[in-house]
């Protein structure tokens, strides 16, 4: 009888510990998918900025004068800007991603280990 009531107590613990993992395992999917959203989101945002950009820019340019050219500078500078700034948060967001990963991953990691001290306890 102790032998039955030891395997049941291990087989809880360790479908239990399954749940903990399959729940961090589904944290993960969900923050990654967050992530490459919001980077995704990040890129259509730059490269929205930048085809306005470009449109202002054959905008100046079919008028172009020597003052006109100074606006074209100024457009082609605020265009540069505007991307690098959009992947400065693209780049912001993935490394964020990456951490959010890390750390569930560490509790993955931590849930597996309690999992065997307990398992070694019933033993």
């Amino acid at each position: 009888q102790a032998a039955d009531d030891a395997a049941a107590a291990q087989a809880a613990a360790e479908e239990v510990t399954r749940q903990q993992v399959a729940n961090v395992e589904q944290e993960m999917r969900w923050a990654v998918a967050a992530a490459e959203d919001r980077a995704a989101s990040a890129e259509l945002e730059v490269q929205a900025a930048e085809a306005e950009a470009l449109a202002y820019i054959k905008e100046v340019k079919a008028n172009a004068d020597d003052v006109m050219r100074g606006e074209l500078a100024a457009a082609e500078a605020a265009a540069l800007a505007a991307g690098n700034v959009a992947r400065m948060e693209v780049s912001a967001a993935e490394e964020a991603a990456r951490v959010v990963v890390s750390q569930l991953e560490e509790q993955a990691a931590a849930l597996r280990m309690e999992q065997r001290v307990e398992l070694e306890k019933v033993m």
